[in-house]
């Protein structure tokens, strides 16, 4: 439990949720304002707990992990690597780097997958050359600013998901109206 308490504090609390560092707030809260504020963060992980009934989570290698799910047609995953390191300005971002070599072994164990995948990242050669026939490139918002950058003006980034099956149509429509908002 004190993990799951430190872990929450940490990614709540720490710029890009990432942990290495933390922001100052931009006005001084009164006491009553900052217990009112977290009060109200923590209301909103009452329907998460709730959704989150029955998931499973490991805490594994991935492709040890995707070895034993792409198989299965009921399963969902999410991944969201380490992005591809020719795309990111800070390349000492996370606590676990992952090489080229390890991200197309990576795209070689999902990419005839019977599970439904999500991938993200910025957008890149690496994964549209690997991926193949079958996965779709949806960009997610026009918008995005590679906020892990050192310099004052944040450089702008191509946000992108790769998905290996046909969105619904309520789907795809939230997508466009969240880009046509972020333009």
């Amino acid at each position: 439990m004190d993990l799951a308490i430190s872990t929450y504090v940490i990614i709540t609390q720490s710029f890009n949720a990432i942990g290495k560092n933390y922001r100052a707030l931009e006005k001084n809260y009164s006491q009553d304002e900052m217990s009112y504020l977290y009060k109200k963060k923590n209301l909103r992980l009452l329907p998460v707990i709730e959704r989150m009934k029955g998931v499973v989570t490991k805490n594994m290698d991935a492709i040890e992990l995707l070895g034993q799910v792409t198989d299965n047609k009921n399963a969902v995953v999410y991944l969201d690597p380490p992005y591809v390191a020719e795309t990111r300005i800070c390349k000492d971002v996370y606590s676990y780097e992952c090489n080229n070599q390890y991200q197309v072994n990576l795209i070689h164990s999902i990419r005839d997958a019977k599970c439904k995948i999500v991938l993200s990242g910025y957008d890149n050669e690496l994964y549209d050359k690997e991926l193949g026939e079958g996965w779709e490139k949806i960009i997610i918002a026009g918008n995005t600013y590679k906020y892990s950058s050192p310099s004052p003006i944040k450089p702008k980034a191509q946000e992108i998901v790769w998905i290996n099956y046909k969105l619904d149509n309520y789907a795809r429509a939230m997508i466009f109206q969240n880009n046509r908002k972020a333009c």
